[in-house]
């Protein structure tokens, strides 16, 4: 048998028995630390990003000790946890202060290893603009006008650009400022340059890419009728040929899981009587 279990510290160590939910693990292993800019309180992801990638954990978890076991004809248990979850989201940073000792800073939207790699404001918006690798950077002060940047000292390479980042990003800024989001994505794509407006979800709805991936999908809900959800994040032919259908009910599955497992209808019945298990009315047939 492979038996997964997934707690908030894991089964073993002094917290094993301490409950914990994503904010409170976000908090814990040193996540929130990173977030937010060096004067905003403490800020976490809001998306609920350490109990999904714990799934994922789990998930291939699982699937890589299958496929142990069918080699080894061996089980055995999996031990998942929020934190050790956490800290995985943060293995450059973490790796980053075990070699230097030095204490990551918030930065907003910057990547701390790499300029320009942020968020600039423009004249209606904001846009993402990674301009840090090859010749992205000189192509970039060329595209804004200002090619003496290219032999200025502080911008000569993205790790002198990182210490220099403020001046850098003043001077960055003042030129995005001076027209919208629409004109800079256009220059700059045209250029090379990766770039994206900061979308929010009415821009994500409208988004080409994410409506070709089927990334957004309607499902019919027997309580709530049709309702539109995220789809399955890898796309293959297999997935776009099976229809989508809304999660099952509490324990809706588990007679027919235990007839798959050759359950026969009296055992199935003596753990319905125990309350070792539970299936809603409509499931009981």
């Amino acid at each position: 048998m492979i038996y997964c279990s997934i707690s908030a510290y894991g089964q073993q160590g002094p917290y094993a028995d301490r409950a914990g939910v994503d904010g409170i693990l976000q908090a814990d292993s040193g996540l929130m630390s990173l977030i937010g800019t060096p004067n905003s309180a403490p800020s976490k992801v809001q998306a609920p990003v350490v109990d999904v990638v714990t799934g994922y954990m789990a998930c291939m978890a699982v699937l890589a000790k299958l496929h142990a076991r069918e080699k080894d004809g061996l089980g055995g248990h999996l031990d998942v946890s929020l934190m050790n979850s956490a800290l995985a989201l943060q293995q450059a940073s973490l790796a980053s202060f075990l070699c230097d000792g030095k204490l990551p800073t918030r930065i907003g939207s910057a990547a701390p290893y790499s300029a320009p790699n942020e968020a600039f404001e423009a004249a209606d918006g904001w846009l993402m603009v990674a301009a840090y690798n090859g010749n992205r950077w000189p192509t970039l002060c060329g595209v804004l006008g200002h090619p003496e940047w290219i032999d200025d000292p502080r911008f000569a390479s993205s790790a002198q650009r990182v210490v220099h980042r403020e001046a850098m990003c003043a001077a960055l800024t003042d030129v995005f400022l001076t027209r919208p989001v629409a004109h800079w994505l256009e220059v700059l794509r045209e250029a090379d340059i990766l770039c994206s407006k900061i979308s929010d979800y009415n821009d994500v709805l409208a988004h080409p890419q994410i409506a070709s991936n089927g990334m957004l999908v309607e499902l019919h809900h027997p309580q709530h009728g049709v309702v539109r959800v995220p789809g399955f994040p890898v796309n293959s032919l297999e997935a776009a040929q099976t229809p989508y259908a809304p999660a099952p009910e509490n324990g809706q599955h588990s007679r027919s899981v235990l007839r798959d497992f050759d359950f026969s209808e009296d055992e199935i019945a003596d753990l319905l009587a125990s309350n070792a298990m539970h299936c809603p009315e409509a499931a009981l047939a």
